[in-house]
């Protein structure tokens, strides 16, 4: 480790093993299966004050003491944790980052010192809408969505899924919201 307090996330090698971090915790959740149900790991979105971003990967044998301790928009400082490398066949990465964390009961969580300044609330990767068609046709990464739904069909209840599932669907438009810019340009 360097001689400085915390290491920032961007430096995070995999086979080191005595990093020190100071990072906000920004989302938190849980997967669930194909029946719905909850599993008992979970994972969270990191950020330290460089405005880099990792996932963590809590697995179900320490969620429960781990749960407690990490709460969304709190400031902790974290080590003795592994740092895992994505396989190349891994999908659905919720961020652009080559590694993950994985905590486990060596883990050591403790509250941080939070000024509200030090280090950011939030952090997203935009893109313009014309960039998801291309961002559907690869399955590494998520990407979220920001717009305004212009159209929508009736909410449907009940609607079988591919899995044979019941679900709720509804499809909709959403739009940038530059047209609506224009529209008002044009009509002034």
């Amino acid at each position: 480790m360097s001689a400085n307090k915390y290491e920032p996330l961007s430096i995070l090698k995999p086979a080191i093993f005595d990093y020190k971090i100071k990072v906000r915790i920004i989302r938190k959740w849980r997967g669930v299966t194909r029946t719905g149900e909850e599993f008992k790991s979970f994972n969270v979105i990191l950020i330290d004050n460089k405005r880099t971003r990792i996932h963590a990967f809590i697995p179900s044998l320490v969620a429960e003491d781990q749960d407690k301790k990490l709460k969304v928009r709190s400031v902790c400082i974290i080590q003795n944790f592994t740092i895992q490398p994505y396989k190349p066949d891994d999908k659905f990465r919720c961020l652009r980052n080559e590694n993950q964390l994985i905590f486990s009961k060596d883990t050591k969580i403790e509250d941080g010192e939070d000024n509200g300044t030090e280090i950011p609330h939030e952090a997203f990767d935009f893109h313009d809408h014309s960039e998801l068609k291309a961002l559907t046709k690869q399955i590494t990464y998520l990407a979220d969505v920001v717009g305004i739904i212009k159209i929508h069909d009736p909410f449907k209840t009940n609607v079988k899924n591919r899995l044979g599932q019941m679900n709720n669907q509804t499809k909709f438009t959403i739009r940038d919201g530059r047209f609506e810019n224009k529209e008002k340009i044009l009509q002034t």
